[in-house]
Formats: C-alpha cells, sequence, structure tokens
C-alpha cells in the first residue's frame, strides 16, 4: 500500500492525464513545442501592490507538461520547449526563459483578440515561428 492507502497501480489510475492543448512537432530538427492556451482576465499579477508576474501555477503547469513527456528513447522529446498563450485586448507581449534545471525554453505570448482574424492569424503564426521553428 502507498502512503496514501491505496496500492499503487490504484493510486496512478487516479491521477489525471495531462494533456496539452497543442504540440507540434519538427521531424528534421527533432524538437518539440508545446502549447497551452490560457484565458484570463489578465495574464500578469500582483501580490500586495507589487510588480505583476506571470502566475506562479501557470509556469509550473507548462514546465511540467515539458519535463514530463521526456523520453530518452526519443531525442524530440528531449528538445521539447514550452509556450503559455494568453488572450489580450490591449497590448502583446512576448517573454522568454530558460529553465535553470533543464535547459528547457519556456515561453508567455499573447495574442490581441480585439483585432481583425487575419492580424490575429498573423499573430499565432508568428508565436510558433518566433521560436525560429517555422517547420512545425
Amino acid at each position: 500500500l502507498s502512503p496514501f492507502g491505496m496500492m499503487f497501480k490504484e493510486a496512478g489510475e487516479a491521477l489525471p492525464m495531462m494533456e496539452t492543448d497543442v504540440t507540434l512537432f519538427n521531424p528534421n530538427r527533432q524538437e518539440k513545442l508545446i502549447l497551452d492556451a490560457k484565458f484570463y482576465r489578465e495574464a500578469l499579477v500582483s501580490k500586495y501592490g507589487g510588480r505583476e508576474k506571470i502566475r506562479r501555477d501557470h509556469l509550473s503547469q507548462i514546465l511540467s507538461y515539458v519535463m514530463n513527456q521526456e523520453d530518452r528513447s526519443k531525442p524530440h522529446t528531449l528538445n521539447a520547449c514550452g509556450t503559455l498563450v494568453y488572450p489580450t485586448v490591449d497590448e502583446d507581449f512576448d517573454f522568454s526563459y530558460r529553465y535553470k534545471e533543464t535547459g528547457h525554453r519556456i515561453f508567455v505570448r499573447t495574442v490581441n483578440l480585439g483585432q481583425p482574424w487575419r492580424k490575429i492569424e498573423e499573430r499565432v503564426k508568428e508565436i510558433v515561428k518566433r521560436e525560429g521553428r517555422d517547420e512545425w
């Protein structure tokens, strides 16, 4: 029995599956891009009037997606990066991070939904291409 009173098999069955919103694979570069779309009024939050920051739980989630899909027998899973995509009606922003422990790249992007459809489409394509991966 596990410390939670369930057999390990049963405990595993009780855990939710990690399902990404979008996963793109580039066979030429042996890389994977994981996109997680969020729908929050504010992408950035501040505590106690402090500096605005990306939501910690969202960064943890995209990092979990990137790290938990790794399989040492499949090289493309070791070169994965993750992108959080937020809607906005004001201005776009682009943040880039490199996770120190593993070197994985994490990006935070916005799409302005107050624009004509063509502009929205261009922005989504730009988000994918921005990482230099226009062959997805």
